[in-house]
């Protein structure tokens, strides 16, 4: 009876998946806004650097920043199923 009462029964572990599932679902949604106000900051620097013939001088570690979140999304999309 003791081992029964620490299992989780099929109705509480369906409610845990369904809202681990409805967690995941509003992070892919942020994460998906949130890169497009990232792009659209990048856009509008790059205006900027235009505008006023700026050289781009990428702060120390930036590219390996961007290389390392460009692999991070793949992995995601990837265990997403979207690629």
């Amino acid at each position: 009876m003791e081992t029964e009462d620490r299992n989780l029964d099929s109705g509480q572990l369906l409610e845990l998946l369904e809202l681990y599932m409805d967690l995941v679902e509003k992070q892919d949604v942020a994460i998906y806004h949130m890169s497009n106000v990232i792009r659209r900051q990048e856009e509008e620097l790059q205006h900027v650097r235009n505008l006023y013939r700026l050289e781009v001088q990428d702060l120390p570690g930036l590219a390996d920043d961007r290389r390392e979140a460009g692999e991070a999304l793949k992995d995601y999309e990837r265990a997403r199923g979207n690629e």
